[in-house]
């Protein structure tokens, strides 16, 4: 039977495998050792076997390429993706949100070119995509507050009234967002990706042609809250020009060791020009003079410089005048509920 021609012709056909006794029957039938049928059959196996599982290798050749550029367990459980098994679902939202067309593009370039050294330990795609949510937010944002155009003048004149702000804790928190819009800063509140390690950043936005200030929040704290957006409106004041020409955005990781020595300058000149707002230079001064600092001390200091505790305490430890830790239960004010919903677009 199994030396028959219509046997012989199912095995060769395909229709039958060949197993050991098949393969040793063959041999005996024909010019091929046992060997090499064993080995065709192990060939057509392969194929076989890759034809069935190419749309499961597609899924996870996506799969990977999807999670290597997003964050994407991040996005959706921050409700901003919805959860799906299905890559090829996950990837229509993706590209949908995004507004892209392939998985590779870059979403923020000019951000992400702005730094010539590489920060270590900084995910470059996630701060591409934190920033273009950001600016996903913005434009929603002056969409839903009719948000006016330019007020130069206006803004210096709201700077006058920071540091009073400061002393409202959650109240004037909520109100800067509002007293901003007037003068048409768009703020944007979107909690950091990991391994970003981001407090800040600004850019000019010209779907909307407005500047756009993005806080992380990573401290949770009012006295970085102010200093941070303080800091990034001096950007826009000192430093318009570069930001409305599309090829610079400002981003703070806290840290300048790494940027050029032009990057340095500006990120002093802004690091002075939050410090002066928010302080004013004979209440700095009385407080480095006064020999002890206590929590009487700086309340004194607050009430006189109309400016939060927390900020004077902040400055003190920037300068190494007190350490890091000491009167924590003042800087500790959290900012949180003082964001408005409408400028955090997605969960702090």
């Amino acid at each position: 039977m199994w030396k028959s021609r219509t046997k012989i012709t199912e095995i060769v056909n395909g229709k039958e495998k060949i197993n050991t006794e098949r393969a040793i029957l063959l041999e005996e039938a024909t010019w091929e050792k046992a060997s090499e049928w064993l080995a065709l059959q192990q060939v057509i196996d392969l194929e076989e076997t890759q034809e069935k599982q190419k749309d499961k290798i597609d899924e996870v050749k996506w799969r990977l390429k999807l999670y290597e550029n997003f964050p994407i367990q991040e996005l959706v459980r921050r409700g901003i993706l919805t959860g799906t098994r299905d890559v090829n679902a996950l990837i229509s939202q993706t590209k949908q949100l995004f507004g892209i067309t392939n998985l590779s593009e870059e979403l923020f370039p000019q951000a992400i070119n702005y730094r010539k050294t590489d920060f270590p330990g900084v995910n470059k795609k996630n701060l591409g995509v934190w920033l273009k949510l950001s600016e996903i937010a913005s434009v929603r944002i002056n969409s839903q507050f009719s948000v006016p155009a330019y007020d130069e003048y206006g803004l210096t004149e709201l700077l006058k009234k920071f540091s009073g702000m400061s002393t409202q804790e959650e109240t004037g928190v909520s109100l800067i967002f509002e007293e901003l819009r007037k003068v048409w800063v768009i703020v944007v509140v979107l909690k950091h990706f990991e391994k970003t390690k981001i407090d800040g950043a600004c850019y000019w936005n010209e779907k909307v042609d407005k500047p756009v200030v993005v806080l992380s929040l990573r401290y949770h704290r009012l006295d970085n809250f102010w200093f941070t957006l303080s800091h990034e409106i001096g950007h826009i004041i000192k430093h318009k020009d570069f930001l409305k020409a599309n090829e610079n955005s400002f981003i703070e990781f806290g840290n300048i060791d790494n940027l050029g020595e032009a990057q340095k300058q500006q990120e002093v000149e802004a690091d002075k020009f939050a410090q002066d707002v928010l302080i004013d230079e004979d209440i700095r001064k009385g407080l480095i003079k006064t020999p002890f600092l206590t929590p009487r001390t700086i309340s004194f200091f607050s009430t006189k410089g109309n400016v939060h505790p927390a900020i004077l305490i902040w400055r003190l430890k920037f300068e190494n005048i007190l350490p890091y830790g000491v009167m924590s239960r003042i800087t500790n004010k959290r900012v949180d509920d003082g964001i408005p919903k409408e400028h955090t677009m997605w969960t702090l």
